[in-house]
């Protein structure tokens, strides 16, 4: 389903424009605004309110659950994100994402490719955040070989820590079958992260994040990442993960083609306060919506969309909402290759849109509706009763 065309009507009290790729209007004598954007893109979704891409149990009908609950946040396209684990259960769970991929339309159409995060990764507490230390293991071409049969060529980033030994010609490797190796979750120093660049790494997971709670304060790999032109910077930028002043930084060095809001949605993301699973890990969901693994500072993933992020990071860098729109929709968009995704708002254009509303005050969005190939697929207004 296509956009047949684009115009704007003014009405009375409502003054509209289109400008940057973008519908906006705003209410006359009001701190709102309203905008029809291209759909949100987001690189890294582990699970959300208790289905999780990493479980054994993962069935086909649950992606499909994933991809509707994810439009009430905005997002049209996501990244399975599969985490470490035993080898077989990783395996199981690429395939039942691949199956969900070639059976249901809609998730061939919103889910492109996958994200696979560890387990090549660092052991130490810190580094390794909620991923179960028994399964880390040094990184291996021929598993990786297994996850691209399994997912039919469909893996498009991999996570994994430089440091680690076989590291370096996975790197190689990856980037001669046109994957992302991306950086993240890692304990390397600044040499061993240039080597990473040099062979070829293009991508920082959550940058910031999957770290020891102090490093040196000036060689570190934070630093290197940031330094490194090389390579986009996945942010999450949900309150939590990163402070305000930070983003800011990141925002001023990486500015707006090598930077990409994510989500790093968990699959206790929606559940009640208290500690849940995660596989074999303990996760505490807090009042305040921050998940950790008790009884540490460290945190286990996010429970909010790029909904929230786009509100905080926008308060923190003072950029426009087209410059931040641009970072959960163009360029993950153009990094992952999304055929037909509507880059503006234009004639012939896919139909993937989102429709929200956004206090300037407060720097808060209202996601209004969501769109997927032209069909509704969350709207913020109660159904109607029919006769």
């Amino acid at each position: 389903m296509r956009i047949e065309a684009v115009s704007v009507t003014d009405c009375e009290g409502v003054s509209l424009e289109i400008r940057d790729g973008l519908i906006r209007s705003r209410e006359r004598r009001s701190q709102c605004e309203v905008f029809v954007a291209p759909g949100l893109v987001d690189i890294q979704v582990n699970g959300v309110e208790g289905l999780d891409y990493s479980s054994p149990a993962l069935r086909p009908e649950h992606v499909h659950a994933i991809v509707e609950k994810l439009a009430r946040w905005g997002t049209t396209h996501h990244l399975p994100t599969v985490i470490t684990g035993p080898a077989d259960t990783m395996v199981r769970s690429i395939k039942t994402i691949a199956q969900a991929r070639r059976e249901d339309e809609l998730v061939a159409h919103s889910v492109p490719s996958l994200h696979v995060e560890g387990p090549y990764i660092s052991p130490l507490d810190g580094p390794r955040g909620a991923h179960p230390r028994e399964h880390i293991r040094s990184p291996s071409i021929a598993e990786y070989e297994d996850w691209q049969d399994a997912s039919g060529g469909a893996i498009r980033i991999v996570t994994l820590a430089p440091e680690r030994s076989g590291a370096l010609p996975l790197i190689e490797r990856l980037r001669s079958d046109g994957v992302i190796p991306s950086i993240g979750h890692t304990a390397a120093t600044p040499d061993e992260i240039r080597a990473a660049v040099d062979a070829g790494a293009t991508m920082s997971t959550h940058l910031g994040n999957g770290s020891a709670a102090e490093l040196p304060r000036l060689r570190n790999f934070i630093w290197e990442q940031l330094a490194a032109d090389e390579l986009t910077a996945g942010v999450i930028a949900d309150g939590f993960h990163v402070p305000e002043a930070v983003l800011r930084v990141i925002a001023r060095v990486k500015r707006q083609n090598r930077l990409v809001l994510v989500s790093d949605l968990a699959p206790m993301a929606g559940l009640e306060v208290g500690i849940h699973c995660w596989g074999d890990v303990a996760v505490q969901v807090h009042p305040d919506g921050r998940l950790g693994v008790p009884g540490t500072p460290y945190l286990a993933g996010a429970a909010f969309g790029l909904d929230r992020a786009i509100g905080n990071f926008r308060r923190a860098s003072g950029w426009t909402m087209p410059e931040v729109l641009r970072l959960c929709t163009q360029n993950p968009a153009q990094i992952l290759g999304i055929p037909d995704y509507p880059l503006s708002l234009a004639e012939g254009s896919a139909a993937d849109l989102v429709v929200f509303r956004y206090d300037t005050a407060a720097d808060t969005l209202t996601v209004l509706q969501t769109i997927v190939q032209g069909q509704e697929l969350f709207s913020a207004q109660p159904q109607r009763a029919t006769r």
